[in-house]
């Protein structure tokens, strides 16, 4: 009785004590597959923030290329009105002068014609009733005057419509480029207002990740900490069931040669 109590009591004890190492082997490996989760949630995470950092540097340098290109839409449109309505005020001028100069001209050609066909009537009333050529030469000059009269009343009546209706084109010009200035002011200050609430989400969203980046920074420091003493825990206790079952063998050994 006795050879059987000490020849079962260290089987019994080294299976309680491989069963606990199982346990605590499982333990660990659980700790194990909880901190490589624990890291890929963390590089996955930091994956995400680059991404999003990257994003936001792309939405900055399209907003600036998208004023670039609005402000010099701008300005080549405002320099194209201008040259436009430089043009046209050249052309309005140059014809203003074109027609004064064959207005002049036409003027100075009906006073010689007049002049000859004063000359030549003068010539051929000799011996006729004066008083009475001279009364329809009379009519007829009034009748040429008041023609004259009426195409360069006509004329400048032209002239002031074409400069009101270049002065009416000025101010419409003027206006929408006032309108476009002030939407393009309001556009501004929209633009800075996103701005500045993408910044202020942007640090909340940075301040946040680190945050939780620190925490579970902690957390794997702690798993870290605590798996280290688990295995040294493990090695000693596996040191001292090498040594306890040496013993116990060395005694079986002793009490067989017995």
């Amino acid at each position: 009785m006795p050879s059987l109590f000490y020849s079962t009591a260290p089987a019994e004890l080294w299976k309680a004590q491989r069963s606990r190492s199982l346990r605590r082997l499982n333990s660990i490996r659980s700790l194990n597959l909880k901190e490589e989760a624990e890291e890929r949630s963390l590089r996955h995470l930091a994956n995400v923030i680059d991404r999003k950092e990257v994003s936001a540097l792309g939405r900055q340098e399209r907003i600036k290329v998208e004023k670039a290109i609005v402000n010099r839409v701008a300005q080549e449109g405002w320099y194209g009105r201008q040259r436009k309505t430089q043009h046209r005020a050249n052309a309005l001028e140059n014809d203003f002068r074109t027609r004064a100069d064959e207005e002049l001209l036409r003027r100075e050609r009906s006073a010689e014609q007049l002049v000859q066909a004063r000359a030549l009537r003068w010539a051929a009333l000799a011996g006729i009733d004066i008083p009475k050529h001279a009364t329809a030469l009379k009519s007829r000059q009034m009748q040429e005057w008041k023609a004259d009269k009426e195409s360069v009343d006509h004329f400048k009546r032209q002239l002031a419509s074409e400069e009101s209706a270049l002065r009416r084109q000025e101010a419409r010009a003027r206006e929408r480029q006032l309108l476009k200035t002030l939407h393009g002011i309001e556009w501004g200050h929209k633009q800075r207002r996103f701005g500045n609430a993408r910044q202020v989400l942007e640090g909340d969203f940075r301040a946040r990740a680190a945050g939780e980046l620190s925490v579970k920074e902690d957390r794997y420091q702690r798993l870290l900490s605590r798996r280290r003493s688990m295995s040294d825990m493990l090695a000693a206790e596996a040191n001292y069931l090498s040594r306890e079952i040496n013993r116990l063998v060395g005694q079986k050994h002793s009490k067989c040669a017995c």
